[in-house]
């Protein structure tokens, strides 16, 4: 939910939001004869490793959090049921990103 008085803010930030696409990929349309290939391998590498951090945060911090602190159910299950979820979830985890590097 949008703390604003006015809708100035929103229209301009999400004007801005519209506008970066187009200019980064502008940008990268002009760079990318000026990159050598193993700089290009790289660069896309760290991106790659920083959205799946993110995407990572998101998960863990946002969402399991939910489950877990929000749910009663979960608190007050024993600790073997608790561990069995944790392992469940990194388990999951470390197929996902198996099959991220495979596909």
């Amino acid at each position: 939910d949008l703390q604003c008085k006015t809708w100035t803010k929103p229209i301009l930030m999400g004007l801005l939001f519209i506008c970066m696409t187009p200019i980064g990929v502008g940008i990268g349309i002009g760079i990318r004869s000026s990159i050598n290939p193993p700089a290009i391998i790289l660069a896309q590498a760290i991106l790659d490793s920083l959205s799946a951090g993110i995407l990572l945060y998101n998960a863990y911090v946002s969402l399991m959090s939910i489950e877990i602190n929000h749910n009663v159910g979960f608190r007050k299950s024993s600790l073997s049921r608790k561990v069995f979820c944790f392992l469940c979830m990194y388990l999951g985890a470390a197929l996902m990103s198996v099959l991220g590097a495979w596909a």
